[in-house]
């Protein structure tokens, strides 16, 4: 009796193996399928002139002059944005002499600024003329400091925004709240992100980009596995600073789609 029952057991077990067997290969199939049907990028990238592009020989000035030395070049800059002590706004990168400008009131930036040598200070005031002055440029941001606070200032501060500015996060928990605030564009700037290539393309998911941006200084590894993926996913990406040929055909042929450049001009 016990030979008669047995059978019985093993032909459920071996059917239930046979059905595992087919998800598995489905699914393997599904996932090379993927992997293998490249999707059109959803639209092409400017190149980017990084902190206002390369000034006098000089990179992150972050300058009215900058902009201006740089306009015939580009569309679309990239600019560093930092609060004074006294919450204003203004464009900077970083301090390599003398105090930070966190701990100045606006006055007192813009009374060292102004007596720089050779440009002048990048203010909310008067970056607002230069645009106006450039009507079809537009302004990437790099925040110093409180992200969501800052572009939150941007909007309320510069006529058409949702427009002329696109957005970087350096967080997914970020997108919704810069999405709510009427930003149209959003870069994911990855130069903050600590998590590897699997989390990147996890969290890209729930957000509709207008890029990524990689960072080839640190996380090598990550940039160049991720320049490829996304752009076999059609989310167009940016990495940056490059400043030479070499460096971007290298990058080009791994399937990046632009560049932020100090100097290297379209």
């Amino acid at each position: 009796m016990l030979g008669l029952k047995s059978p019985k057991k093993y032909i459920w077990i071996g059917l239930c193996c046979i059905f595992l067997g087919a998800a598995l290969t489905f699914e393997s199939l599904a996932y090379h399928v993927y992997l293998d049907t490249k999707i059109p990028l959803k639209h092409p990238l400017p190149r980017v002139g990084h902190a206002g592009g390369e000034f006098q020989g000089q990179a992150h000035t972050n300058s009215i002059e900058a902009l201006e030395k740089n306009a015939s070049y580009y569309e679309v800059f990239e600019l560093d944005f930092r609060q004074t002590a006294d919450g204003v706004l203004v464009c900077n990168h970083h301090v390599s002499h003398g105090p930070a400008i966190e701990t100045l009131t606006f006055a007192e930036f813009e009374n060292q600024n102004n007596n720089h040598p050779i440009f002048r200070a990048c203010t909310v005031s008067t970056l607002r003329q230069w645009m106006d002055r450039n009507p079809s440029k537009r302004i990437i941001t790099d925040v110093k400091g409180d992200n969501i606070a800052t572009l939150k200032y941007i909007a309320d501060h510069f006529p058409d925004f949702e427009n002329r500015f696109i957005a970087q996060i350096f967080d997914p928990s970020q997108y919704a709240e810069v999405r709510a605030l009427g930003y149209r564009d959003i870069i994911w700037s990855l130069y903050r992100y600590k998590g590897d290539a699997n989390e990147v393309l996890q969290n890209i998911r729930a957000m509709d980009l207008y890029a990524v941006a990689l960072w080839d200084k640190k996380k090598i590894l990550r940039t160049r596995i991720l320049v490829g993926r996304l752009n076999h996913l059609g989310i167009p990406t940016y990495v940056h600073t490059i400043n030479t040929a070499d460096q971007w055909h290298d990058f080009r042929a791994l399937g990046a789609t632009e560049i932020y450049t100090d100097r290297l001009v379209p």
